[in-house]
Protein backbone atom coordinates (compact mmCIF):
# COMPACT_ATOMS: atom_id res chain seq x y z
CA UNK A 1 0.00 0.00 0.00
CA UNK A 2 1.11 3.57 -0.56
CA UNK A 3 0.20 7.01 0.77
CA UNK A 4 -2.10 7.75 -2.17
CA UNK A 5 -4.21 4.68 -1.35
CA UNK A 6 -4.31 5.69 2.30
CA UNK A 7 -5.27 9.24 1.39
CA UNK A 8 -8.14 8.08 -0.83
CA UNK A 9 -9.33 5.65 1.85
CA UNK A 10 -9.26 8.35 4.52
CA UNK A 11 -11.14 10.84 2.37
CA UNK A 12 -13.75 8.22 1.50
CA UNK A 13 -14.08 7.10 5.12
CA UNK A 14 -15.08 10.62 6.13
CA UNK A 15 -17.20 11.50 3.09
CA UNK A 16 -18.68 8.01 2.49
CA UNK A 17 -19.74 9.21 -0.95
CA UNK A 18 -17.84 7.81 -3.92
CA UNK A 19 -19.20 10.15 -6.60
CA UNK A 20 -18.67 13.39 -4.67
CA UNK A 21 -15.18 12.34 -3.62
CA UNK A 22 -14.10 11.41 -7.16
CA UNK A 23 -15.22 14.87 -8.31
CA UNK A 24 -13.36 16.52 -5.42
CA UNK A 25 -10.17 14.57 -6.16
CA UNK A 26 -10.52 15.07 -9.93
CA UNK A 27 -10.29 11.36 -10.69
CA UNK A 28 -12.81 9.04 -12.26
CA UNK A 29 -15.13 7.05 -10.01
CA UNK A 30 -13.87 3.70 -11.45
CA UNK A 31 -10.25 4.68 -10.67
CA UNK A 32 -11.18 5.56 -7.09
CA UNK A 33 -13.13 2.32 -6.73
CA UNK A 34 -10.19 0.25 -8.09
CA UNK A 35 -7.78 1.95 -5.65
CA UNK A 36 -9.98 1.11 -2.66
CA UNK A 37 -10.53 -2.45 -3.91
CA UNK A 38 -6.76 -3.03 -4.20
CA UNK A 39 -6.29 -1.75 -0.65
CA UNK A 40 -9.01 -4.08 0.63
CA UNK A 41 -7.45 -6.96 -1.28
CA UNK A 42 -4.07 -6.28 0.32
CA UNK A 43 -5.62 -6.15 3.80
CA UNK A 44 -7.74 -9.21 3.18
CA UNK A 45 -10.96 -7.59 4.40
CA UNK A 46 -13.66 -5.23 3.18
CA UNK A 47 -13.40 -1.76 4.69
CA UNK A 48 -16.80 -0.50 3.56
CA UNK A 49 -20.24 -2.01 3.46
CA UNK A 50 -22.30 -1.14 0.40
CA UNK A 51 -25.90 -0.33 1.25
CA UNK A 52 -27.71 0.42 -1.96
CA UNK A 53 -25.88 3.32 -3.54
CA UNK A 54 -24.33 4.29 -0.24
CA UNK A 55 -21.10 3.06 1.29
CA UNK A 56 -20.60 2.88 5.03
CA UNK A 57 -17.36 2.36 6.96
CA UNK A 58 -17.56 -1.04 8.68
CA UNK A 59 -15.78 -2.27 11.83
CA UNK A 60 -12.64 -3.23 9.92
CA UNK A 61 -12.66 0.17 8.26
CA UNK A 62 -13.00 1.93 11.62
CA UNK A 63 -9.98 0.04 12.99
CA UNK A 64 -7.96 0.84 9.89
CA UNK A 65 -9.03 4.51 9.87
CA UNK A 66 -7.76 4.97 13.44
CA UNK A 67 -4.25 3.91 12.35
CA UNK A 68 -4.39 5.82 9.06
CA UNK A 69 -5.30 8.98 11.01
CA UNK A 70 -2.26 8.38 13.22
CA UNK A 71 -0.04 8.03 10.14
CA UNK A 72 -1.23 11.29 8.59
CA UNK A 73 -1.08 13.12 11.91
CA UNK A 74 2.51 11.96 12.38
CA UNK A 75 3.36 13.15 8.88
CA UNK A 76 1.91 16.55 9.70
CA UNK A 77 3.85 16.69 12.96
CA UNK A 78 6.99 15.78 11.00
CA UNK A 79 6.35 18.62 8.53
CA UNK A 80 5.92 21.10 11.37
CA UNK A 81 9.04 19.86 13.17
CA UNK A 82 11.08 20.08 9.97
CA UNK A 83 9.71 23.57 9.36
CA UNK A 84 10.81 24.68 12.83
CA UNK A 85 14.21 23.03 12.43
CA UNK A 86 14.60 24.73 9.07
CA UNK A 87 13.87 28.12 10.64
CA UNK A 88 16.49 27.50 13.34
CA UNK A 89 19.00 26.26 10.76
CA UNK A 90 18.46 29.38 8.68
CA UNK A 91 19.56 31.50 11.65
CA UNK A 92 22.89 29.71 12.05
CA UNK A 93 26.26 30.08 10.32
CA UNK A 94 28.87 27.35 10.73
CA UNK A 95 32.44 28.50 10.08
CA UNK A 96 35.65 26.48 10.09
CA UNK A 97 38.94 28.35 10.44
CA UNK A 98 42.60 27.47 10.67
CA UNK A 99 43.12 30.43 13.00
CA UNK A 100 41.07 32.82 15.10
CA UNK A 101 42.93 35.87 16.41
CA UNK A 102 42.78 37.97 13.26
CA UNK A 103 39.02 37.29 13.09
CA UNK A 104 38.13 38.70 16.50
CA UNK A 105 37.24 42.23 15.37
CA UNK A 106 35.20 41.02 12.42
CA UNK A 107 33.27 38.46 14.48
CA UNK A 108 32.46 41.05 17.16
CA UNK A 109 31.22 43.50 14.52
CA UNK A 110 29.15 40.83 12.74
CA UNK A 111 27.44 39.60 15.92
CA UNK A 112 26.69 43.16 17.07
CA UNK A 113 24.98 43.92 13.75
CA UNK A 114 23.25 40.52 13.46
CA UNK A 115 21.90 39.71 16.90
CA UNK A 116 19.41 37.21 15.45
CA UNK A 117 22.12 34.95 14.01
CA UNK A 118 24.04 32.24 15.85
CA UNK A 119 27.63 31.80 14.72
CA UNK A 120 29.42 28.50 15.35
CA UNK A 121 33.18 28.56 14.75
CA UNK A 122 35.76 25.86 15.24
CA UNK A 123 39.37 25.08 14.31
CA UNK A 124 40.19 22.67 11.48
CA UNK A 125 43.04 22.06 9.07
CA UNK A 126 42.68 22.67 5.34
CA UNK A 127 41.97 19.05 4.43
CA UNK A 128 39.18 18.85 6.99
CA UNK A 129 37.73 22.19 5.84
CA UNK A 130 37.52 20.99 2.22
CA UNK A 131 35.84 17.74 3.27
CA UNK A 132 33.34 19.51 5.55
CA UNK A 133 32.42 22.03 2.86
CA UNK A 134 31.89 19.30 0.26
CA UNK A 135 29.72 17.32 2.69
CA UNK A 136 27.66 20.41 3.50
CA UNK A 137 28.50 20.17 7.20
CA UNK A 138 29.86 23.74 7.32
CA UNK A 139 28.86 26.88 5.45
CA UNK A 140 32.18 28.71 5.10
CA UNK A 141 35.89 28.33 5.80
CA UNK A 142 38.56 30.98 6.46
CA UNK A 143 41.99 29.45 6.08
CA UNK A 144 45.71 29.75 5.60
CA UNK A 145 46.66 28.89 2.96
CA UNK A 146 43.56 29.54 0.84
CA UNK A 147 41.66 26.37 -0.08
CA UNK A 148 42.09 24.95 -3.58
CA UNK A 149 39.49 22.48 -4.89
CA UNK A 150 37.43 22.24 -8.06
CA UNK A 151 34.26 22.07 -5.94
CA UNK A 152 35.07 25.12 -3.81
CA UNK A 153 34.95 28.85 -4.46
CA UNK A 154 37.70 30.89 -2.75
CA UNK A 155 38.50 34.59 -2.57
CA UNK A 156 41.54 36.18 -0.93
CA UNK A 157 40.58 38.20 2.13
CA UNK A 158 43.97 39.78 2.70
CA UNK A 159 47.70 39.29 2.51
CA UNK A 160 49.33 40.03 5.84
CA UNK A 161 52.94 41.06 6.31
CA UNK A 162 54.97 39.10 8.87
CA UNK A 163 56.84 41.39 11.26
CA UNK A 164 59.60 40.81 13.80
CA UNK A 165 58.62 41.97 17.28
CA UNK A 166 61.39 42.77 19.77
CA UNK A 167 61.47 44.35 23.27
CA UNK A 168 61.82 48.14 23.19
CA UNK A 169 65.23 48.01 24.88
CA UNK A 170 66.58 45.35 22.51
CA UNK A 171 70.01 45.97 20.91
CA UNK A 172 68.35 45.93 17.46
CA UNK A 173 65.62 48.38 18.49
CA UNK A 174 67.13 51.22 16.42
CA UNK A 175 66.78 49.19 13.22
CA UNK A 176 63.80 49.68 10.93
CA UNK A 177 64.29 46.38 9.12
CA UNK A 178 66.47 43.35 9.57
CA UNK A 179 67.40 40.01 8.04
CA UNK A 180 66.03 37.21 10.18
CA UNK A 181 69.32 35.31 10.05
CA UNK A 182 70.90 38.11 12.09
CA UNK A 183 68.75 36.91 15.00
CA UNK A 184 69.76 33.24 14.82
CA UNK A 185 71.33 33.44 18.29
CA UNK A 186 68.34 35.18 19.86
CA UNK A 187 65.71 33.62 22.12
CA UNK A 188 62.40 33.24 20.30
CA UNK A 189 58.80 33.23 21.45
CA UNK A 190 56.46 31.12 19.35
CA UNK A 191 52.73 31.76 19.15
CA UNK A 192 50.87 28.47 18.93
CA UNK A 193 47.34 29.51 19.85
CA UNK A 194 46.31 29.43 16.18
CA UNK A 195 47.70 26.45 14.34
CA UNK A 196 48.04 27.94 10.87
CA UNK A 197 50.52 30.59 11.98
CA UNK A 198 52.78 27.98 13.56
CA UNK A 199 53.17 26.48 10.06
CA UNK A 200 54.08 29.93 8.76
CA UNK A 201 56.81 30.58 11.33
CA UNK A 202 58.28 27.09 10.88
CA UNK A 203 58.59 27.74 7.15
CA UNK A 204 60.11 31.21 7.66
CA UNK A 205 62.79 29.87 10.02
CA UNK A 206 63.58 27.07 7.58
CA UNK A 207 63.92 29.53 4.68
CA UNK A 208 66.14 31.74 6.83
CA UNK A 209 68.52 28.82 7.30
CA UNK A 210 68.45 28.20 11.05
CA UNK A 211 66.52 26.47 13.82
CA UNK A 212 65.38 29.04 16.40
CA UNK A 213 66.02 28.72 20.11
CA UNK A 214 62.38 28.76 21.25
CA UNK A 215 62.15 29.56 24.94
CA UNK A 216 58.38 29.87 25.12
CA UNK A 217 55.36 28.62 23.12
CA UNK A 218 51.99 29.97 24.17
CA UNK A 219 49.14 32.42 23.86
CA UNK A 220 49.32 35.83 22.23
CA UNK A 221 47.84 37.31 25.41
CA UNK A 222 51.15 36.60 27.19
CA UNK A 223 53.28 38.28 24.53
CA UNK A 224 52.84 41.75 26.04
CA UNK A 225 54.26 40.66 29.42
CA UNK A 226 57.04 38.64 27.81
CA UNK A 227 58.10 41.64 25.73
CA UNK A 228 58.12 43.91 28.77
CA UNK A 229 60.30 41.36 30.53
CA UNK A 230 62.68 41.14 27.57
CA UNK A 231 62.13 37.37 27.33
CA UNK A 232 62.68 37.08 23.59
CA UNK A 233 61.71 38.09 20.06
CA UNK A 234 58.76 36.85 17.97
CA UNK A 235 57.35 36.72 14.48
CA UNK A 236 53.83 38.17 14.42
CA UNK A 237 51.41 39.16 11.63
CA UNK A 238 51.20 42.92 11.18
CA UNK A 239 47.39 42.84 11.58
CA UNK A 240 47.77 41.26 15.03
CA UNK A 241 50.24 43.90 16.19
CA UNK A 242 47.82 46.59 15.01
CA UNK A 243 45.12 45.21 17.31
CA UNK A 244 47.07 46.71 20.24
CA UNK A 245 47.31 50.49 20.28
CA UNK A 246 50.03 50.59 22.97
CA UNK A 247 51.89 47.34 22.38
CA UNK A 248 55.12 47.53 24.45
CA UNK A 249 57.48 46.39 21.72
CA UNK A 250 59.27 47.49 18.57
CA UNK A 251 58.31 46.03 15.20
CA UNK A 252 60.85 45.56 12.42
CA UNK A 253 60.31 44.70 8.78
CA UNK A 254 62.04 41.56 7.53
CA UNK A 255 64.54 42.10 4.72
CA UNK A 256 64.60 38.37 4.12
CA UNK A 257 63.05 35.95 3.90
CA UNK A 258 60.03 37.89 2.64
CA UNK A 259 56.77 36.16 3.46
CA UNK A 260 53.08 36.98 3.03
CA UNK A 261 50.46 35.34 5.18
CA UNK A 262 47.56 34.92 2.74
CA UNK A 263 44.09 34.30 4.15
CA UNK A 264 41.29 32.82 2.00
CA UNK A 265 37.49 32.75 2.37
CA UNK A 266 35.78 29.69 0.90
CA UNK A 267 32.37 28.13 0.30
CA UNK A 268 30.95 25.29 -1.80
CA UNK A 269 30.45 26.14 -5.48
CA UNK A 270 26.82 26.53 -6.59
CA UNK A 271 25.69 26.32 -2.95
CA UNK A 272 22.19 27.66 -2.41
CA UNK A 273 22.49 30.33 0.26
CA UNK A 274 19.60 31.23 2.50
CA UNK A 275 19.32 34.84 3.62
CA UNK A 276 21.42 34.27 6.77
CA UNK A 277 24.36 32.90 4.77
CA UNK A 278 24.09 35.72 2.24
CA UNK A 279 24.27 38.24 5.08
CA UNK A 280 27.39 36.61 6.52
CA UNK A 281 29.10 36.47 3.13
CA UNK A 282 28.18 40.10 2.39
CA UNK A 283 29.56 41.16 5.79
CA UNK A 284 32.85 39.36 5.12
CA UNK A 285 33.17 41.00 1.72
CA UNK A 286 32.36 44.45 3.10
CA UNK A 287 34.67 44.14 6.13
CA UNK A 288 37.64 43.00 4.02
CA UNK A 289 36.75 45.28 1.08
CA UNK A 290 36.28 42.43 -1.41
CA UNK A 291 34.78 43.55 -4.72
Amino acid sequence: MDLLQLKYFRELAYSQHMTELSEKLHISQPSLSITISKLEEELGVKLFDRIGRRIVLNEYGKIFLKHVDTIFNELEYAREEIKEAKKACHKKVILATTGTIFLSNFIIEFLEKNKDINLKQFISNNEEAIELLEKGEIDFAITYPPLKSENIETVILFEDEIMLVIPENHHFSKNREISLYELKDEKFINLVDHYDFRKVTDEIYKNAGFTPNIVFEGELSLLEKLMKAGTGVALVPKSIVELYSDFPAKTLKLKEPKFKWTIGFSWLKNKYMVETLKRFKDCVFKYYNIK
